[in-house]
């Protein structure tokens, strides 16, 4: 996140939107946690990639996630245990990266943050107070929708420039964010080796973190 802090930006001027997993966040050990614990439970690593993959085109929580596996896989496990041994994974796997924890900690009382990610409310909001971090704002909008009535309704209350930074290109391709918001505000793409976005070359960011 150096870069940005590089611009100087005058903190009585901007607004931060920033994206949550893959550009704040990740799974640190790449699922290989969330697979060993379903290998435990008679879950192939195979049937659980593909449970995965159909819960996250979705909106993404442990609840769906189970009732996916309980329909398509052998799991034997009550939906509360299955509950607590998804949560033991997410405590010790979910994380900020380094240079994101050093970037809220210089940030995050000078300038407004709001924390824009996609998915299910609960689940994400759940991860939020995970990393124990408080954002002025969270605004969740399902997968596949794009963000831009949320960036809209943050310019409209604060009327400050907006810095948008994402892992996913296909954002800013969704949002026009110059033919709404105009070139005083930035769309930044966040490169991250372990995103899933990260082999998508080409975006429309004005900027590029590395």
């Amino acid at each position: 996140m150096a870069m940005i802090a590089k611009r100087k930006f005058d903190p009585n001027s901007i607004v931060l939107a920033l994206n949550l997993d893959y550009t704040l966040a990740h799974y640190c050990d790449g699922m290989k946690g969330l697979f060993e614990v379903l290998r435990k439970l008679h879950v192939s690593e195979q049937d659980a990639r593909k449970a995965l993959s159909f819960t996250e085109r979705k909106n993404f929580s442990f609840s769906e996630f189970y009732r996916v596996l309980a329909v398509n896989t052998d799991l034997k496990l009550n939906e509360d245990l299955f509950m607590e041994r998804m949560q033991d994974w997410l405590t010790g796997s979910y994380k900020l990266y380094d240079d994101a924890r050093s970037f809220l900690f210089e940030y995050l009382n000078r300038v407004p943050i709001v924390i824009v990610t996609a998915g299910d409310d609960k689940f994400q909001r759940r991860k939020i107070a995970h990393l124990k971090f408080v954002p002025d704002e969270i605004a969740v909008v399902s997968m596949g929708n794009s963000k831009l009535d949320i960036l809209k309704d943050v310019f409209d209350r604060h009327q400050k420039t907006i810095v948008f930074v994402d892992d996913n290109p296909n954002e800013f391709g969704h949002i026009s964010f110059d033919a709404w918001f105009g070139s005083s505000s930035y769309s930044v793409r966040m490169r991250r080796g372990d995103s899933p976005y990260e082999h998508i070359e080409k975006d429309q960011s004005k900027l590029s973190i590395t």
